[in-house]
């Protein structure tokens, strides 16, 4: 008797990708308002995301900017300058060539500055800019992920709701 080997079913197909690139933002907007706490259905605006991300994190600052460096949403701390802010991130982007598109997939669009005890993180998701201003104790993995999923959240809801209009 000859002994066979039992038959697998076939791997299941691979996703298929979205029709049209406007679609892949729609997909993340529900999670960025489950990240935030957002009631389904609940109609925020931007500063009005951007200011619960702030609180979710706790840190002093958070800023959403274009890729010319304007302004979009935010909290910036008494005393410092939203339009520095906002352009201060997309200039050391490209002086840092943070922006290549030459370079591979998965490359940190991130970096980190520190002044002593104070932080600013900034993220470069999509053309738009996040901003953070944190202590440096504040940089935890859970820190780290946690700011990262709204960066890119924000940067789809900026996106969508900038191909709507």
């Amino acid at each position: 008797m000859k002994a066979t080997a039992p038959s697998l079913p076939p791997p299941p197909p691979p996703p298929s990708p979205p029709s049209s690139p406007a679609e892949a933002p729609h997909a993340t907007i529900p999670s960025l308002l489950h990240l935030l706490d957002v009631p389904g259905g609940e109609n925020l605006r931007l500063q009005d995301l951007v200011e619960r991300a702030r609180q979710k994190l706790g840190v002093s600052g958070l800023l959403v900017a274009a890729q010319d460096g304007l302004p979009l949403a935010g909290h910036v701390p008494e005393g410092l300058d939203a339009n520095a802010w906002s352009s201060f991130g997309p200039h050391l982007f490209r002086k840092l060539h943070l922006e290549d598109p030459a370079l591979p997939p998965g490359k940190p669009r991130r970096f980190l500055l520190a002044f002593g005890e104070d932080c600013f993180s900034f993220w470069n998701e999509q053309g738009i800019y996040l901003i953070c201003r944190h202590a440096l104790k504040q940089m935890t993995p859970e820190f780290e992920r946690s700011s990262a999923l709204l960066a890119d959240g924000l940067a789809r809801y900026c996106k969508q709701h900038a191909s709507a209009a």
